[in-house]
């Protein structure tokens, strides 16, 4: 049998700051995400359940924190390779102002689900 180690994730391990609503934007898309979701899917993110987490969202600083999510490029590193990425492609704002409509680089979608199971299992081998 072989030994695992298990290290931090990926996009948890970047050097970045993220606000509270980032924080909260990134968590519920991580819930919507499936292993078998074809790559250009939508993920939809309820605004109302965004305001539970973090109190009222002015519609300014939603785009500000989705803008940021968008901009912020990651530099993932596996196995002397480096993945440069976005988390998010694309993100839309419905006409009633009740959801996101988001879409992820089909490259960063492993991350994400990582991420949702909280760490990346690694051989003993490729993390020593």
């Amino acid at each position: 049998m072989e030994k695992q180690l298990i290290q931090h994730n990926a996009i948890t391990e970047a050097h970045y700051e993220m606000s509270a609503l980032e924080k909260n934007i990134v968590y519920m898309l991580t819930r919507e995400l499936k292993e078998d979701d074809p790559p250009g899917k939508e993920y939809v993110v309820a605004l109302a359940d965004l305001e539970k987490a973090v109190g009222r969202i002015e519609r300014k600083e939603l785009e500000t924190a989705t803008k940021n999510l968008i901009r912020r490029s990651y530099h993932i590193k596996d196995n002397g390779d480096t993945l440069i990425v976005s988390l998010m492609t694309v993100v839309g704002y419905d006409a009633t102002g009740k959801e996101l409509r988001i879409k992820i680089s089909p490259n960063i979608l492993p991350y994400f689900l990582a991420l949702r199971n909280k760490t990346t299992p690694n051989s003993n081998s490729t993390s020593l």
